[in-house]
């Protein structure tokens, strides 16, 4: 059976930058429980610039988590460093392994205010994203970002498994360190920022479906068409407030 699931070349990707992660320390929220790939290894070997080979998530070269998500990967790249992309190498297709909904990038210097600075799924699978089975190998990339930072968070949410091997952050242009964030700014850790975004989307889909219905009612009811038109306007106008919000509505 894994003879049958052998791993696929990733797809090309050139690097806008050296990877200024290289060897570079990092610390895991919450730490990796995936014993099948678990060793002393896990707190060096996501910047060791190592590949594992072979079935992915038994070899000792990868970390791993399972039925815990998100988890976070926070790197200290020692200096603030201007950052143009990122890469994080990963497999799925087979033994319920899926590949990750969301990896949210957040950057820092001083570890107390955070940055959001885009989604490296969203960013990555503009290339082409890969495809739910069978068993392949995958990096996840992107060359797009204009950030800078002295640490780089990624907040992995992936259900059942989580398993990663190596995650590279690459250098961009040197004025960038002067210029303004681009992104929301926050004062909670990524884990906790990705969490309560969580609970606003709920918040938001279940107002978006609340929404729906009521238009669904509007449509079949006896109403003048002037006071049907202003209904559907001030629908779109709060459908664009609920899309607007950032953050949970103080006191829900």
């Amino acid at each position: 059976a894994l003879a049958a699931c052998r791993a696929q070349e990733p797809p090309a990707f050139t690097p806008p930058g050296p990877n200024v992660a290289l060897n570079k320390p990092y610390t895991m929220e919450p730490p990796p429980n995936y014993v099948d790939c678990a060793d002393d290894g896990d707190k060096t070997q996501l910047t060791d610039g190592v590949y594992s080979e072979g079935y992915f998530w038994v070899q000792p070269q990868t970390v791993g988590w399972v039925r815990t998500h998100p988890v976070a990967i926070t790197i200290d790249l020692g200096q603030p460093e201007p950052i143009a992309g990122l890469s994080y190498s990963t497999a799925a297709g087979v033994a319920d392994v899926n590949w990750p909904a969301e990896i949210l990038i957040m950057v820092s210097d001083d570890r107390q205010a955070w940055t959001a600075v885009g989604d490296l799924i969203e960013l990555s699978n503009r290339r082409g994203a890969p495809p739910p089975t069978p068993y392949r190998l995958h990096r996840f990339t992107t060359d797009e970002l204009r950030a800078h930072g002295r640490y780089v968070a990624l907040v992995v949410d992936c259900d059942p498994y989580t398993v990663v091997d190596e995650v590279e952050v690459y250098r961009g242009e040197e004025a960038w360190l002067s210029q303004p964030q681009e992104g929301k700014t926050v004062t909670q850790s990524p884990l906790e920022y990705r969490k309560g975004r969580q609970v606003l989307t709920a918040i938001q889909s279940r107002m978006k479906a609340d929404l729906s219905e009521v238009l669904v009612g509007l449509e079949a009811a006896n109403l003048p068409g002037a006071e049907k038109a202003a209904l559907r306007q001030r629908a779109d106008s709060l459908r664009a407030e609920v899309e607007a919000c950032e953050d949970v509505p103080e006191g829900f």
